[in-house]
């Protein structure tokens, strides 16, 4: 009986950690749809207490576990965030217990591979990934070519990335990969150093496999380095190539990514605390780094409206020893459908006023044609329509009306025949004197005689000038669907 309990509990579980991995049915629940606000906290070690891996701070004491979850959710209550990355979490159970107390967001989150600490990245969202939460075991070699971290060893190592998580978002016409990360800590260890590098090189993988699709991207988390163009309040320098490395995944020397700290000011610019004498507070600058990150395609970096290092939500290590940054983009410069260029508005008029010229003048030439004299310059007897007409004659008589009709002047030869722009004799097809007839050539009084259309006054073009433009659109792919060992 305890087997089939435990088979049955086990189950469950499993279902469970599945459907944190994906969305049953995808919505959006912003109120706010023109932007999309995005989110990184670490919310260090957001566990239960129950059963936690020994480097957890709550082992044994799950009610200072509950009462740290409860106060990391009041700070989550407080963002203004639409999709939000968060690192250091225990598991699916503790996320939807946070979700449930946050209007409209959901919880994702995909097992991880840290044996260490038990800590994995997920997601909090008012907007629903399209596609399953997806992971990759590739691993790199390191130290990398290029390295500076100083690091070399004797043996072939290898590195994967144990805590990440990837997935796409399909916004209005935009489709955006979202990376997750929390790389190996400490930023001058050596080894760490050349281990970052390499969980760096696999992460780009991730990410070019998503530009080569057309996709924008963020990558957003804990990165445990700094970023070397973007110095933070510290001036710290990084020995890694780690951002580097993010930026321009390619590696052509050209970066595709850009740090949203460029956005802010440099006293702004700190997204963790070290409390270096433990003395509770922070002494100095030295104690403030920028080791969080979010790093963005153009098309979404150009479009930024605000950036906010929440520093202001709690003092330093009341909560955690990170604060939240945030993001806010707007998307109508990102779509992937771009609007109709008004440029093209006086082509389109232009052609279909030929288009009606064109029918016009087959109207002429196979209705009204019959109206004139009884011998015509064909030759033919009066009434009757020419045999045949060239499709030459029908273009040059579209083009001189079309010319006439730009020019605002116009006018007739005379001459013999039934062709209402010339004067001719005899009664029309109908056996109605003219005078019945309206159009916008009056006829004068007598036998079928038509007189020339009146002089026109000139004139500018009806439609003025417009203004073109151009915005660059997102060339937007089909989803495809990831597997979880899939980069």
């Amino acid at each position: 009986t305890m087997v089939v309990v435990g088979l049955v509990f086990s189950s469950c579980l499993a279902l469970a950690f599945a459907q944190c991995e994906r969305a049953i049915s995808p919505a959006d629940r912003r109120i706010q749809t023109e932007t999309v606000t995005f989110g990184s906290f670490n919310v260090e070690w957001l566990f239960d207490g129950i059963d936690d891996p020994s480097p957890s701070k709550w082992v044994g004491q799950p009610q200072q576990a509950a009462a740290h979850r409860a106060r990391v959710t009041q700070v989550i209550q407080g963002l203004d965030v639409d999709i939000l990355g968060l690192v250091e979490t225990e598991d699916c159970a503790i996320l939807a217990q946070v979700a449930s107390e946050v209007p409209d967001m959901e919880g994702y989150l995909v097992q991880g591979r840290d044996s260490g600490t038990g800590q994995d990245v997920a997601l909090l969202t008012k907007i629903d990934p399209t596609v399953p939460l997806a992971r990759t075991e590739e691993r790199a070699s390191f130290p990398v070519s290029g390295s500076r971290c100083g690091y070399s060893s004797s043996s072939a190592e290898t590195s994967g990335v144990s805590k990440h998580l990837y997935t796409d978002f399909t916004i209005g016409n935009v489709t955006i990969r979202v990376v997750v990360l929390h790389f190996v800590a400490f930023p001058t260890d050596t080894r760490r150093c050349a281990q970052r590098e390499a969980q760096a090189t696999v992460a780009a993988g991730i990410i070019q496999q998503a530009l080569t699709r057309g996709y924008e991207v963020v990558v957003m988390g804990d990165y445990n380095d700094f970023d070397g163009t973007v110095k933070d309040i510290a001036d710290n320098t990084p020995t890694s190539r780690v951002l580097a490395i993010l930026k321009d995944p390619n590696q052509d020397g050209r970066p595709e990514l850009f740090n949203i700290m460029e956005k802010v000011s440099k006293q702004q610019r700190y997204t963790a605390f070290y409390d270096r004498n433990r003395n509770g507070r922070v002494d100095n600058d030295r104690e403030r780094s920028s080791i969080d990150h979010i790093l963005m395609t153009k098309a979404l970096f150009d479009n930024i409206t605000v950036v906010t290092p929440a520093h202001n939500l709690y003092a330093a290590g009341a909560v955690s020893d990170h604060w939240p940054l945030l993001v806010t983009v707007r998307l109508s410069g990102t779509s992937g459908s771009t609007p109709f260029p008004t440029s093209a508005i006086v082509p389109l008029v232009l052609g279909l006023i030929v288009l009606v010229i064109l029918i016009g003048v087959c109207y002429v030439c196979c209705i009204k044609g019959r109206m004139g004299s009884s011998t015509n310059q064909h030759g033919q007897p009066g009434g009757q329509p020419p045999s045949k007409f060239s499709l030459e004659g029908i273009q040059a008589m579209a083009t001189n009306a079309l010319s006439t009709y730009m020019s605002g002047s116009g006018g007739g030869q005379q001459g013999a025949g039934g062709n209402p722009h010339q004067q001719g004799q005899g009664t029309n097809q109908w056996q109605q004197p003219p005078s019945q007839y309206s159009s916008s050539w009056q006829q004068p009084q007598g036998q079928g005689q038509w007189n020339n259309p009146p002089q026109g006054q000139g004139g500018s073009s009806p439609w003025g000038n417009t203004n073109s433009y151009n915005q660059q659109g997102h060339r937007g792919l089909p989803l495809e669907t990831t597997a979880s060992s899939a980069v």
